[in-house]
């Protein structure tokens, strides 16, 4: 039997077709766009995201008509919401988790209620991104369109529901909405009073790897599949991810590096310091039943780096392109072999955790007479790395311990900066590059188990793995950056104080 996850993101969606052994079927993806009508607002067009699944599912099913899906499961973003009417259509766009226009709402969350409250009810620290308040913008500010609502969807709920169940979602999405009790996993009556929407309203939270449905019948024959297609309920797209790399445990971390870096970790009971909420660390469900799970997270970390390409390596491009190179290779390659002596604070796009806040600043320091591009470049990395530390440091101090982080996404591919990552963390890295769709593997995981295909999730977990290559920190570069490392959190402090931001 074969098994299908699709991973709903911000820009694009992914589906995996994988067999019970774990052989990948077939993989595709499409992509949509975000609107940005003024400042601080982003939203998306829900009826683009079920066309773009649509597509997806009609080339999956094309693909294993020798072996048929028997089961679907969604990972997807957290945050996003969507307004639709009793017909399931669309009263508004969707508005995204980082469109900033419920800030003041935020705001009047953590006043009426208390930020600790907040944070020991839901886990979540109140912020602008948390759907809650999304919603109470919207009562707010389009009335009209608030009455017109009947239910409000994240993306999980709404595309399992296009598919053919009642509106459900796990428990992993549900936390993340910032209306839901994390200690009786129900929806809060007080939340949803304030917010003047009742449980109904919502869907139903279950545990991942409920059968939820079966894909409705219509559909099936439009896409060229079986009406006996189970749905099962999937989760949030970080502890999806996680689950494919067999992040579940204690002393593992999950280091995502994209656009955004995010470095997840599980544990078996709830954690509220004081001090996660300081640093807008959440808590909520991981898809693994009865585990936990926390994520921290820098800003354009990779867009970071991706900006020194662009602005400073087009030679290194032009290069690149007449050579079939990477320019990334390239820039790296030229890097030099030692640290250097300056310091980056890599916030081009804001910074991420523990002071999550948009208006802070890039700096450089050190730059002499002397400097070269790559000494930058390296410096670059340096930065966003320190960063990668600082969270880690945060998560020990609240009792969360980690010995090893699993390397996936786009500097997952980077041998220099995972040692790098090695040498100035302390900590030993596996790179786990076949999981370039992990979040897509660990709802097929999910899929597999909901059904019996997989009796327990760690057989799934083992179905799916695959070996990496490890990186040891390296002992006398990690004394090194250690000493570096506390000239960064000065210059870091010295320059926030600048922006606000501590």
């Amino acid at each position: 039997m074969s098994l299908l996850g699709l991973d709903i993101g911000t820009t694009g969606c992914k589906a995996v077709a994988v067999r019970v052994d774990g052989e990948i079927l077939a993989k595709t993806g499409r992509e949509y766009h975000l609107n940005t009508l003024q400042p601080g607002w982003v939203e998306l067009q829900a009826e683009a995201v079920w066309q773009a699944v649509k597509q997806m599912l009609r080339e999956v099913a094309a693909a294993t008509q020798s072996d048929p899906i028997e089961a679907i499961s969604v990972s997807a973003m957290s945050d996003t919401f969507t307004p639709f009417d009793r017909h399931l259509q669309p009263t508004y766009p969707s508005i995204v988790s980082f469109d900033a226009r419920s800030t003041a709402e935020a705001k009047e969350l953590g006043d009426r209620l208390g930020r600790e409250w907040l944070f020991q009810t839901t886990g979540m620290p109140p912020h602008s991104t948390h759907t809650a308040t999304k919603i109470l913008w919207l009562k707010n500010h389009r009335p009209d369109i608030f009455k017109q609502t009947c239910w409000f969807l994240c993306y999980e709920d709404y595309i399992l529901a296009k598919l053919g169940a009642e509106p459900t979602i796990s428990y992993s999405n549900a936390a993340r909405m910032m209306l839901f009790d994390l200690n009786q996993l129900i929806w809060h009556s007080r939340l949803l009073e304030i917010c003047g929407i009742t449980a109904s309203q919502l869907a139903a939270p279950v545990q991942s790897g409920a059968v939820i449905g079966q894909l409705n019948r219509r559909l099936a024959a439009e896409l060229g599949m079986s009406r006996r297609v189970k749905l099962v309920s999937g989760g949030h797209d970080q502890p999806c991810a996680a689950l494919g790399c067999a992040i579940v445990a204690e002393g593992m971390a999950l280091d995502t590096t994209g656009t955004v870096e995010v470095l997840l970790v599980a544990f078996k009971q709830p954690v509220f310091h004081p001090a996660m909420l300081a640093g807008f660390l959440c808590c909520y469900p991981h898809v693994y039943p009865g585990r936990y799970c926390s994520f921290a997270q820098l800003q354009g970390a990779g867009a970071a780096f991706r900006w020194f390409r662009d602005q400073l390596g087009q030679i290194d491009i032009v290069e690149a392109q007449t050579t079939g190179r990477d320019p990334y290779d390239l820039i790296v390659s030229r890097m030099p072999a030692r640290p250097t002596n300056i310091l980056v604070v890599p916030y081009l796009a804001g910074s991420g955790t523990p002071a999550m806040n948009p208006a802070a600043k890039g700096s450089i320091y050190g730059l002499t007479l002397g400097t070269n591009k790559y000494e930058l470049a390296r410096a670059f990395l340096e930065g966003i790395t320190y960063e990668l530390r600082l969270n880690l440091d945060l998560l020990e101090s609240v009792g969360i311990k980690i010995d090893t982080l699993t390397a996936v996404g786009g500097g997952a591919k980077s041998d220099f900066w995972l040692q790098l990552k090695a040498d100035i963390t302390g900590r030993v890295i596996l790179a786990n590059r076949r999981m370039t769709e992990a979040s897509a593997i660990g709802a097929a995981i999910l899929a597999g188990y909901g059904t019996g295909a997989f009796p327990a999730l760690e057989e799934g977990i083992q179905a799916m793995s695959s070996p990496g290559q490890t990186f040891y920190p390296n002992a006398e570069w990690h004394q090194h950056y250690s000493e570096k490392f506390n000239r960064y959190l000065l210059f870091r402090k010295n320059v926030s104080e600048l922006d606000g931001v501590i």
